[in-house]
Order: C-alpha cells, then sequence, then structure tokens
C-alpha cells in the first residue's frame, strides 16, 4: 500500500464516519443534540489528524519512504488539512477576540430596572451576573458572551420597543446561553466546522448544534419566568424589527448565528405549544454510542490500513 492509498483510506473513513454522525443527528429530537452534534463535528477531524501522523518522517516504517509522484499528493494534502486546521483555528481566535475588542467597548447601562432583573434571573440559574450594556442602534439586538466578564448587550430598540415581561424573557434566554455555556459550545464547534471546512457533514452538524443552543435557552428562560408565549411573542416583535446589517454583523460576530426562518418558526412553534425543552429520550446516548463505534470503527481500519504499507512494501507492490 503507498502513502496516497492510506491517504485516500483516512479520507473516506472521515467521510463514512461524517454521514453516521449526521444519520444519527436525524435521530434525536429538537433539543437533544449539543453532545451528539460535537461529537459528530469532532471525529472526522480527528480521523484525518490520525492519517496526517502517519506523514511524519520519524513514524514511517523503513521501507515506507515516500516516492518522488507521492511527494506532490503528500504536499496537496498538508497543504489541505494542516492549511485548513491552521486557519480555522486562526479565524475562530480572531473572532473570539474580535468579539472582547467590541463587547467592552460598548457603554454599560446604568439607572435601568432591566439591570436589577438581570441580577434576579442569574441568581435564578445559578449565574455570574453579567454586565448590561446598551448599543445605540435603532435595530433590535440582544447577545451574550465575553471572555473575563460576561456581558448581555441590548440595543436601544430593544429597550423601547419590549414591555418589562417580553424583556425580561429576552433577556433570561440570553442568560440561559450563559448558563449552558453556549458561548464556548459554539466557538469549539464552528472551529471544528472550519477546520475541515471540505468535509459536508460539519455544516449540518454545526446548523444542530446552533439549534440546540437556541431551544435549550429558550428551555431555561422558561424556567425561570414561567411565560412561554410572553417569550414567544418578544421573538415575533424582534423578528420583525431585524432588518439592519449592524446588528446582524454582531450577531454573527458574537456566535449567535440563528438562522433566520425556519429555526426561528421552530422555536415560536414550540413555545406557542408549552414545549420549551424535549422529553427525556434515550436516543441523545445512543447517537453518541454510535459514533463512538464509528470511531472505534475507524481507528481499526486505519490501523489495518497502515500495518499493511510496510508489509506490501516489502513484497514490491507498489
Amino acid at each position: 500500500m503507498t502513502h496516497t492509498l492510506l491517504l485516500a483510506v483516512g479520507f473516506g473513513l472521515a467521510l463514512a464516519t461524517g454521514a453516521g454522525g449526521v444519520l444519527t443527528l436525524r435521530l434525536i429530537p429538537p433539543g437533544a443534540g449539543r453532545a451528539p452534534a460535537l461529537a459528530a463535528l469532532g471525529l472526522p477531524p480527528a480521523i484525518l489528524g490520525f492519517t496526517s501522523a502517519h506523514l511524519v518522517p520519524a513514524l514511517w516504517a523503513e521501507c515506507a519512504a515516500l516516492t518522488r509522484p507521492e511527494l506532490a499528493v503528500v504536499a496537496g494534502w498538508s497543504a489541505v488539512v494542516a492549511g485548513s486546521a491552521a486557519a480555522g483555528l486562526i479565524s475562530g481566535l480572531r473572532r473570539l477576540l474580535l468579539a472582547e475588542y467590541v463587547l467592552v467597548r460598548v457603554p454599560v447601562l446604568g439607572g435601568h430596572p432591566l439591570v436589577e432583573k438581570v441580577k434576579v434571573v442569574a441568581g435564578r440559574l445559578g449565574v455570574r451576573t453579567p454586565v448590561v450594556r446598551v448599543l445605540e442602534v435603532d435595530r433590535p439586538l440582544v447577545v451574550s458572551g465575553g471572555i473575563r466578564r460576561p456581558a448581555v448587550v441590548v440595543s436601544r430598540w430593544v429597550l423601547e420597543n419590549l414591555d418589562e415581561p417580553e424583556l425580561e424573557a429576552v433577556v433570561a434566554h440570553e442568560l440561559g446561553h450563559l448558563a449552558r455555556g453556549s458561548y464556548w459550545a459554539l466557538w469549539v464547534g464552528r472551529l471544528l466546522r472550519d477546520a475541515a471546512w471540505y468535509l459536508p457533514s460539519g455544516r449540518y452538524a454545526f446548523g444542530v448544534l446552533v439549534r440546540d443552543e437556541e431551544l435549550g435557552a429558550d428551555e431555561l428562560a422558561v424556567s425561570v419566568t414561567g411565560r412561554p408565549l410572553t417569550l414567544a411573542w418578544a421573538l415575533g416583535k424582534v423578528w420583525a424589527g431585524s432588518s439592519g446589517s449592524l446588528a446582524a454583523g454582531l450577531v454573527g460576530l458574537l456566535g449567535e448565528e440563528r438562522d433566520a426562518g425556519r429555526l426561528l418558526e421552530a422555536r415560536i412553534t414550540r413555545l406557542l405549544a408549552g414545549v420549551a425543552g424535549c422529553r427525556r429520550s434515550p436516543a441523545p446516548v445512543l447517537a453518541v454510542v454510535i459514533q463512538g463505534l464509528l470511531a472505534m470503527g475507524s481507528w481499526q481500519l486505519l490501523g489495518l490500513a497502515a500495518e499493511a504499507l510496510p508489509m506490501l512494501c516489502r513484497f514490491g507492490s507498489f
């Protein structure tokens, strides 16, 4: 077996594992896919990493030296896999630091009843009370995040167009994100997706992760406010007023990729039905087990392929 064929085996296993992850995610009810989605995002890049480790000269068998034609293949593989991983990491760190830079420069909201309300809701959810900041734009915007100190950013539009119960509901949703650690889960998920952008499964798995972070935050918000219809109505008002590129850009920057129509419709539908979360189900555990088996199987197949390289090399098969 040549190095080229080994790389092809590794890439095929990454594609197969990604496809298996997508299939298992389709079995999971909305709101219960965080761990399976992160697993589906992480397993294919891990397989590619294990495959790439074979390109390290110190790990080669004596008879597994690269031939001249394979140098181009290995160089191309390294450029795509290692280059994409490095670019994804750099992009993720840049986004993280830029979001922090923007957050700390948004003015702190003072002397407003919302500040005390945030403190009360944060206490109920057991999270550190975030700083409340107000962005002076006439567009709906409510986001949360922060590295050193958590913050909730609301736009002037939100303060002026939502009544007190609606404002409490949307802020409770953002505090739900802080309680769940959505900021970091989405950052890791986006990093894995971008680092292996050429794998089609990544986009779907990340979409499931985004969906479940939103539904999970809705569930926590309703658990402390007890008013799912208020949150549904507030979401409708925010969506109706959303049209500014500034708000959309800041939302994406802070990691809240709310993919418009379908996700919002799903959230409002569940809230109107009085269901903010999902029923307990063995599906998430089963999905993680299936993906674990896929990973183990891929590891075994990749190991067999790597062992075959020096064996066939000795016989001069390639």
